[in-house]
């Protein structure tokens, strides 16, 4: 492996850091804050203009400069396991999440402050992160891993050195940089994404009889949320927000639809739902091409490392678990394997893949 600590002289000793970390969800900030604590340096690069992933907030104003802000993905998120409710209960208590409901399992749901891209915020503020940076090519490089991106804001290309590299993406994402010699990109194929149309609308009907979060008996639609009404989210309007959420048999179906198309689908199926007319003020629609995994990878430990010093994390690991949950154990789960490491052997350079 090549897990080594700060005080290594590395060959590009002015632009090189432990631990090159792309994509900066859940699983990726998490895994650079635990895996920096333990005193290695580490950069996170993100393509995305911020934080988020699937707990992405989006903020759209309208023709009358009125502006509707809602969460683009994860709508809110509960723990099965101890730890990750410890984890949900430390957030809470930093004031960094908010209560939002119990449902009818007796889970409690959690939003972040503000808005749910508020989490990863606040997972990020201590790390190097650099956004609007895309991830277009690694390789091996004198013993270390050479990175190729391209700065969106102005185009301009550069690299940067890393002892190793962890994907903390899409697993289709993961596929398309790895190193075409590694034998574990052959496992990425096995994993299955499904792709899912989000919807935020905000409406003026007075009357709207639904519930702040539901999950209509629909063939196009899998929830609805009232954006407006989750905790410590400001809206000064008597308008409401709503976040749907297609199903992934629907949104399979029509991915590659044109967006007003796909829109006017939707609004008619939630008109059908609440049986009234919708008073439209604001609409914003979205595609997640990789949403939730409807087939993973089974491993006794949700993460993969090989010893050249490439990681993959991610919620295609851990069918235990679902989402943000099943994100935050993979990283978890892979600091503890590198510490574990760290704690037994000297590390060394290993140059051989697989």
């Amino acid at each position: 492996m090549i897990l080594t600590d700060n005080n290594q002289t590395n060959c590009q000793e002015t632009n090189t850091v432990n631990f090159a970390v792309i994509g900066a969800g859940i699983s990726g900030l998490t895994f650079a804050n635990k895996i920096s604590a333990l005193g290695y340096t580490v950069a996170v690069f993100e393509k995305a203009r911020g934080t988020g992933g699937r707990l992405s907030s989006k903020r759209v104003k309208n023709s009358n400069q009125q502006t509707m802000a809602f969460d683009l993905g994860c709508t809110s998120f509960s723990g099965k396991s101890v730890e990750f409710k410890a984890q949900l209960d430390y957030w809470h208590q930093v004031g960094v999440l908010a209560p939002w409901l119990v449902d009818k399992q007796g889970n409690s749901h959690y939003v972040a402050s503000s808005r749910n891209s508020s989490l990863t915020r606040y997972l990020s503020q201590d790390l190097d992160c650099y956004f609007s940076t895309q991830i277009t090519e690694i390789r091996m490089n004198n013993g270390v891993w050479e990175l190729l991106y391209v700065d969106h804001n102005d185009g301009s290309e550069s690299r940067i050195y890393a002892d190793n590299v962890v994907f903390a993406t899409p697993s289709a994402q993961a596929l398309a940089l790895l190193p075409r010699q590694l034998e574990m990109k052959a496992r990425l194929t096995d994993v299955t994404n499904e792709p899912q149309w989000v919807l935020a609308l905000e409406v003026s009907n007075p009357d709207l009889n639904i519930d702040d979060m539901s999950f209509p008996d629909s063939e196009l639609i899998h929830s609805i949320s009232i954006e407006s009404n989750k905790p410590t989210r400001e809206h000064p309007r008597q308008s409401k927000i709503l976040q749907i959420q297609t199903t992934a048999q629907w949104s399979s179906e029509y991915i590659d639809r044109d967006k007003q198309t796909v829109e006017g689908f939707i609004i008619k199926e939630l008109e059908l739902i609440t049986q009234q007319s919708l008073i439209i003020t604001n609409h914003y629609l979205h595609r997640w091409l990789y949403s939730t995994v409807s087939c993973g990878i089974e491993l006794d430990n949700p993460y993969l490392w090989n010893k050249c010093g490439i990681g993959l994390i991610g919620d295609y690991f851990d069918s235990k678990h679902f989402g943000i949950e099943a994100s935050w154990h993979s990283a978890i789960a892979l600091v503890n394997h590198l510490s574990d490491i760290g704690d037994t052997q000297t590390a060394v350079r290993a140059h051989e893949y697989d």
